[in-house]
């Protein structure tokens, strides 16, 4: 939320949560997106080389994708940046 938008307060940003199945859920799905330009997450720095270890930002990407199961970051449709998050909450 912090980087998304391109910092427009004008913009807004859409979260969905989904359990899934809906009878016991097993899976959480996670969708954010924003309505900005975008970035591609290629290009995002290495949070632990040394230039960027003790930076106070760069570290949200990094961090879901150590904690969630499967991430998945394309440009929405509608236009700006969807991220996609799967954690498994229940052994299957």
């Amino acid at each position: 939320i912090v980087h998304g938008n391109n910092s427009d307060p004008a913009k807004l940003v859409f979260i969905d949560f989904t359990a899934t199945p809906e009878s016991e859920p097993a899976d959480l799905i996670v969708r954010v997106r924003d309505q900005g330009p975008g970035f591609d997450p290629g290009r995002l720095n290495d949070p632990l080389t040394p230039e960027n270890v003790l930076k106070a930002s760069g570290r949200g990407i990094f961090l879901i994708r150590q904690y969630m199961d499967d991430v998945s970051m394309e440009r929405a449709l509608e236009g700006g940046m969807e991220l996609r998050m799967l954690k498994h909450i229940r052994a299957s």
